[in-house]
């Protein structure tokens, strides 16, 4: 944990990017880190190993964390219970502008849940969910008619 804190406490420019280097073990670690950081306002964390353990933790931080705006995800294997609990931060977090989930095995329930929670959060601006196996062109079509939050999800 230690290199994760000396890492994000001197990133310039507040982005991180970790591309093609971590797993759920390191995601956990840079979740600690996360929870005490007040520069990094960029995590970008695609192209990963991150599965569904790596990605509860990360959440758990993003509930504390009040200065990431952008949290990038896509090409990982995060699933339902990656996307649930990114729900249940997403109900608290009021720093969270864009988070990107695309190109991951996320399936129709865990879609729902993070479409429904965008009903209650207004920050979160921009969520990219597309190329995930719940993304059906049923849920497409169905997903037309709710133009309020159709602005804001890239499927």
């Amino acid at each position: 944990m230690y290199v994760f804190l000396r890492l994000v406490s001197f990133t310039p420019f507040g982005c991180l990017c970790l591309v093609n280097q971590i797993n759920d073990e390191q995601a956990r670690a840079l979740a600690e880190a996360v929870k005490v950081n007040y520069i990094v306002t960029q995590l970008i964390l695609g192209s990963n190993d991150i599965s569904d353990l790596g990605v509860k933790t990360m959440a758990e931080a993003l509930k504390i964390n009040h200065s990431v705006t952008e949290l990038e995800l896509g090409s990982n294997k995060i699933g339902a219970a990656g996307a649930w609990a990114l729900a249940e931060t997403l109900k608290v977090n009021r720093t969270l502008t864009h988070l990107d989930l695309g190109d991951n095995q996320i399936e129709t329930e865990g879609i729902k849940a993070l479409t429904e929670v965008l009903e209650f959060n207004q920050t979160l601006t921009r969520l990219t969910l597309r190329s995930n196996a719940g993304i059906s062109d049923s849920y497409k079509e169905s997903f037309g008619e709710e133009s309020h939050l159709k602005s804001r999800i890239i499927i």
